[in-house]
């Protein structure tokens, strides 16, 4: 025998029903435009016919519903433009791994890709969503950084001031060639403690080269 579904003023009646209008309720987020339309179409079918108008709430949520996916779409768009712009600079992106620990990856981006809505950024070898986007490095911080990391290993490898030979020469004038490859702006990542030795060096190496020659 099939279930009689009582209709009251436009709505079904069921627990069925009740139970479906609160999950609905719940998953408003996630319920697509079509699925809205099927569903109010269902309600036209019963509506009062002395109440012509009292579906005019279900043509505002459809409004309200256009709206939120005009911004979901916004939003898509947004990130997938990001992640172009972002294609080879240098970036930090967080992950958590299975224990709930964050870990942050830093590289350049080499490609981003668009799958299941989501737009990732591929870092070293991996993907990540765009939205665990960390920080992005200035370039020019992140090219300094390399360089003064080789200053600070040719000077540290110098031995002291005063005890610096003629053999040490070719040392300190890559040291000088890396210095000068910064621009005015990396230079002002290097310590002035750091260009003191520099100084220092190529002074100490002068006078030796000035005690050769006599």
């Amino acid at each position: 025998m099939p279930n009689i579904v009582p209709v009251v003023d436009g709505v079904i009646q069921s627990d069925k029903g009740k139970e479906s209008s609160n999950t609905t309720k719940k998953s408003n987020s996630s319920m697509d435009k079509n699925a809205f339309l099927q569903l109010l179409v269902a309600e036209m079918q019963y509506q009062d016919p002395l109440e012509p108008t009292a579906n005019t709430e279900y043509i505002s949520q459809f409004a309200t519903f256009s709206q939120l996916e005009e911004l979901q779409n916004v939003s898509a768009v947004t990130k997938q433009t990001l992640g172009s712009d972002l294609i080879g600079k240098i970036v930090v992106v967080q992950s958590t791994d299975k224990q709930g620990a964050t870990n942050y990856v830093e590289g350049m981006v080499d490609y981003i890709l668009q799958q299941n809505n989501n737009t990732y950024l591929s870092v070293n070898g991996g993907l990540y969503k765009v939205d665990d986007l960390y920080q992005v490095v200035d370039q020019d911080y992140y090219e300094a950084m390399d360089v003064l990391e080789a200053l600070y290993e040719k000077l540290s490898a110098l031995p002291a001031t005063d005890k610096l030979t003629l053999s040490d020469q070719a040392a300190v004038t890559t040291a000088r060639r890396l210095y000068n490859s910064l621009n005015e702006k990396g230079k002002g990542y290097v310590s002035s403690e750091l260009l003191n030795i520099l100084t220092d060096a190529e002074e100490k190496i002068a006078e030796l080269k000035k005690a050769v020659i006599g």
